[in-house]
């Protein structure tokens, strides 16, 4: 039965053949069509780097004002946190503060029950909730996304709950600090943003002791005496360290809890003199309060500060890239204050930009001259590329139909594509030529070794399909990163090669037409140069 139907499709493919090969005009138009409309479907789907997923869990951040210290942040710290664990879609909460983000910033790791259990609400629905209900703290910004398992990570955005950063770069720290806040300032009134919001600014409250030594020295306190009573006091100095058999502990030592929380505690500290006596630390010394920036990010040896946002519902990242590109003008930057992007951004804006079609033209020209050098010929590798536009029609169009977005993801599948259809177009022109050396036309050769070849061709594509499909109709969390490596294979491969089963006979007859020609006036020529 298997046998009878192969034969009746081939019977069918070569008779359907004959007649496009009779009627070559048509296909090289529809040819011209899918370069067209190739171009034209990717000028209008949505790009962006990777997939954006539904992974189950999230990551929420909370970022207190300049100054704060840790006992200050933490009770607000424990309020987000109750106002997470009592969402019906959590899981559970994990939590740390401080690090490399500052003591004023806190970092959640929001496990979510399973879809089933939720109603199936996707993350980005109790996300938009989170944010909804966390409870207001006086000088506490609370922000939340969905985790993603593939992320183009960056240190200077850690701790960062928006999904895309700015980033500006200065040799001048100051002035780099002073226009930072201009450019978000006006970037917040933009319709297409939310939730922007500066890095690298974050300041830390601090204490500055101006000790007066002909005073400390009338009271018999030296310097040494002095820093050795703060260092005790507040440094969180260790000074031993307790072994089991199983661990260590360290013994640090410190005054009370209450005593670090606020600055006034210092006008209570005593310090010896020489004669063993306690002297109050404010009779020799005065302090002042004060707000420093405690830190400086580089990037590329410049000093850097970013501005985080989020894309609002409804607009594109082009769209926001070009109001953001927009301000940045109004704005009127010094010369010595510059825009780069963050790795997240700037891959977002070479896809939105040539650098997808023009990643795709180098691997086409590098398979080209491989193709060359293997066939010694010009000619014989145009045939073999030009079965790429019809598959990237059908993958291009697959992708526009079951609404995704050209992400990384769909390029690689593009990739993938088109190795196995230019292997397809290989093995019928191989036999072609053998058909050709053996005498025949180059009508007769390309027919025969379509009709031996549509077999092996149909199988090798089946196969890849089957393959396929389980990609493109994966489901679970975080299926959206696999989905659109399988629908690129399966729409090229089901529309695509389909059609390159025509184009290519067709388009080979019409370069070795061209070939011809081109030999007889190359031959013309040479003899009309021997007569002269």
């Amino acid at each position: 039965f298997s046998q009878r139907c192969m034969q009746q499709f081939n019977h069918a493919y070569l008779t359907s053949l004959k007649w496009m090969l009779a009627h070559g005009y048509v296909v090289i138009l529809f040819w011209l069509g899918a370069i067209g409309a190739s171009f034209y479907v990717y000028q209008h789907l949505p790009k962006r780097v990777l997939p954006e997923q539904d992974t189950g869990r999230v990551e929420a951040f909370i970022r207190g004002d300049d100054g704060f210290s840790f006992q200050i942040m933490q009770p607000k710290i424990a309020a987000f946190s109750e106002s997470l664990l009592s969402d019906p879609a959590v899981k559970d909460v994990v939590g740390t503060s401080g690090g490399a983000g500052g003591t004023t910033n806190s970092f959640f790791m929001v496990s979510l029950k399973p879809k089933a259990e939720r109603e199936g609400q996707s993350s980005h629905a109790i996300v938009e909730r989170m944010k909804q209900n966390a409870p207001w703290q006086a000088g506490a910004i609370f922000s939340a996304r969905v985790e993603q398992e593939l992320e183009l990570d960056d240190p200077f955005s850690s701790g960062s709950g928006q999904d895309y950063m700015l980033l500006l770069q200065s040799d001048a720290v100051a002035q780099l600090r002073q226009w930072v806040p201009k450019v978000a300032q006006a970037m917040q009134k933009l319709p297409e943003l939310e939730e922007v919001e500066t890095m690298g600014d974050e300041g830390a409250q601090h204490v500055t002791l101006d000790v007066d030594r002909e005073a400390a020295r009338r009271l018999g306190v030296d310097i040494e005496s002095i820093s050795s009573v703060l260092n005790n006091s507040f440094s969180q100095r260790q000074i031993s360290t307790i072994y089991d058999q199983t661990q260590q502990f360290h013994v640090v030592m410190e005054v009370d809890k209450h005593f670090t929380e606020h600055p006034e505690s210092l006008a209570n500290v005593q310090v010896p003199n020489k004669d063993g006596q306690a002297v109050l630390l404010r009779n020799f010394a005065t302090w002042s309060y004060g707000i420093t920036n405690d830190r400086v990010y580089r990037r590329n040896q410049y000093a850097a500060m970013g501005i985080g946002y989020v894309v609002k519902q409804g607009y594109s990242y082009e769209q926001a890239d070009a109001a953001i590109r927009s301000v940045l003008t109004e704005v009127m930057l010094p010369n010595n204050v510059f825009m780069t992007t963050d790795k997240d951004v700037e891959a977002e804006s070479l896809q939105a930009g040539l650098s997808t079609p023009l990643l795709i033209l180098a691997v086409i020209l590098l398979i080209y001259i491989v193709l060359g050098v293997t066939y010694e010929s010009v000619v014989h590798p145009l045939t073999i590329l030009s079965t790429i536009p019809a598959v990237a029609l059908g993958a291009l169009l697959t992708l526009w139909i079951f609404n995704f977005e050209f992400t990384l993801i769909a390029l690689l599948g593009m990739f993938l594509l088109i190795g196995i259809v230019v292997k397809n177009t290989i093995l019928l022109i191989d036999f072609t030529l053998y058909e050709r050396r053996v005498g025949k036309s180059a009508y007769q050769a390309v027919l025969s070794a379509a009709a031996l070849r549509f077999r092996p061709i149909l199988m090798t594509n089946t196969a890849a399909l089957l393959g396929a499909i389980p990609l493109a109709c994966s489901w679970g969390e975080g299926a959206e990163l696999r989905q659109p490596l399988g629908v690129v294979i399966v729409g090229g491969l089901a529309l695509g090669q389909l059609l390159t089963l025509y184009t290519t006979p067709v388009l080979y007859l019409l370069f070795e037409k061209w070939a011809e020609s081109c030999s007889r006036f190359k031959r013309k020529f040479v003899l009309q140069s021997l007569g002269k």
